[in-house]
């Protein structure tokens, strides 16, 4: 193998990881906050300390609101700078149509990821924070 041949093969293979990752960066923002917020929200009733305040609100849904804010900042990144996105993650080694697509599905999944997001997020101020499981 040449070495004008390795630098294609590794060029490839970096933008084909960065490419999925850009993909599914909407989701994968999406699966950080469901587990943030559920993990935090288990632990913190398990252990009681459910019942603190921050600035008025109670803590569990003050950190589903501070994760929320944050997942959505990120989707937002994702959503108005797209081919920036691309670029850190070494997503450009594609021809432009391809890049085209990638980018219209990235946006999309972004979106469908913003609203998972906000619905869980919802979730904070319509259910009770430690609710009994039986």
């Amino acid at each position: 193998m040449t070495l004008a041949n390795r630098k294609t093969v590794e060029s490839r293979g970096r933008s084909a990881f960065g490419t999925i990752i850009a993909l599914l960066a909407g989701p994968i923002v999406w699966a950080a906050h469901l587990g943030v917020v559920y993990f935090l929200q288990s632990m913190l009733c398990a252990h009681g300390s459910a019942s603190v305040t921050v600035a008025g609100m109670g803590l569990v849904p003050a950190i589903v609101v501070l994760a929320t804010v944050v997942a959505l900042a990120i989707l937002a990144i994702v959503l108005l700078a797209p081919a920036r996105v691309n670029r850190a993650l070494g997503a450009t080694d594609w021809r432009p149509s391809a890049m085209a697509f990638h980018t219209r599905v990235m946006i999309a999944m972004a979106w469908l990821s913003a609203f998972g997001v906000l619905w869980g997020g919802l979730a904070a101020f319509i259910l009770p924070a430690c609710a009994p499981l039986r």
